[in-house]
C-alpha cells in the first residue's frame, strides 16, 4: 500500500483504501460556515453606511446657514440605458462672512435624487458648514434613518455571530 493513502471507512463500515481520511475537526461544520457569513454580511452592512461618511468624517458640520439652490434637476441619459444614466444634479450657494460659497452635497452619503425631489431652484435652505472649513457645507448632516437602521443591523449581526463563533470554539476546543 502506498505511504500515502490511507485506510478509510466506506458506508458498510468495513475499511477500503481509497482517498485519505481527512480529520474530523479539519471539515469546517455548516453551521459554522454560516455563522461565518452572518458575520460577513454584518460588516458589510456596517461598512456600507459608515465609508461615505469618511470623507465628512472630522467636520464639525454645526453652523447654519440660509442658502439658495442654484440647481435642482434629473439629467436624463442618452440612448437605449437612458433610465440607468440619469443623473442628479443639484447646487446651492450660500454666503459666510460676506463671501460666497457654492456647494453641492446634500448628505454625506450622497442623497442628490432626495434633494432634486424634495428642492426646487430659487429655494431657500438651511445648510450646515464647517465654521473651521465653510466651503464645506450639508444640507443633512449626520447619518439618515436607512443608514442607522443598516448600522444597527449590522452591529446587531456581529455581535450574534461572534458570540456564536466564539462558543463554538470553546465547545471544540480551539
Amino acid at each position: 500500500m502506498n505511504p500515502r493513502s490511507r485506510v478509510i471507512e466506506n458506508g458498510r463500515g468495513d475499511s477500503a483504501p481509497g482517498r485519505p481520511a481527512w480529520p474530523a475537526e479539519a471539515v469546517i461544520p455548516r453551521r459554522l460556515l454560516a455563522w461565518w457569513l452572518v458575520l460577513t454580511v454584518g460588516l458589510l452592512l456596517v461598512m456600507a453606511a459608515l465609508v461615505p461618511h469618511l470623507a465628512h468624517w472630522s467636520g464639525n458640520y454645526s453652523e447654519p446657514v440660509r442658502a439658495q439652490v442654484i440647481e435642482s434637476r434629473l439629467d436624463q441619459g442618452n440612448g437605449w440605458l437612458a433610465p440607468l444614466a440619469a443623473r442628479a444634479v443639484f447646487s446651492y450657494r450660500y454666503v459666510h462672512q460676506g463671501q460666497v460659497f457654492a456647494g453641492s452635497a446634500y448628505r454625506a452619503s450622497g442623497g442628490q435624487t432626495e434633494a432634486v425631489r424634495r428642492f426646487l431652484p430659487g429655494a431657500m435652505i438651511t445648510v450646515y458648514i464647517d465654521p473651521a472649513r465653510p466651503e464645506c457645507a450639508l444640507v443633512q448632516p449626520g447619518l439618515s434613518r436607512p443608514e442607522a437602521v443598516r448600522i444597527l443591523l449590522g452591529l446587531a449581526l456581529l455581535v450574534v455571530a461572534s458570540v456564536r463563533l466564539s462558543l463554538d470554539a470553546r465547545e471544540n476546543g480551539a
